[in-house]
């Protein structure tokens, strides 16, 4: 249900927030893998991954996943 509404609504990009806690790389590619896996957004060269804040201790890290 949740790739058919993020399709129909045409999203183009989702944004993840995550604990400083949760290793930057891990998270990356669970997401990563999880979209792939639903075919929300074709794999590369297309989609683009932007993580910020995982080297600021106690500051949430920020994944970006979009498809241009």
């Amino acid at each position: 249900k949740v790739a058919r509404l993020l399709i129909s609504y045409r999203i183009r990009e989702i944004v993840i927030w995550a604990n400083a806690g949760v290793g930057s790389e891990i998270l990356i590619n669970k997401v990563y893998h999880l979209l792939i896996g639903w075919n929300i957004f074709p794999p590369e060269p297309n989609a683009k991954i932007e993580v910020m804040g995982e080297a600021l201790p106690n500051l949430p890290c920020y994944l970006s996943y979009r498809y241009e």
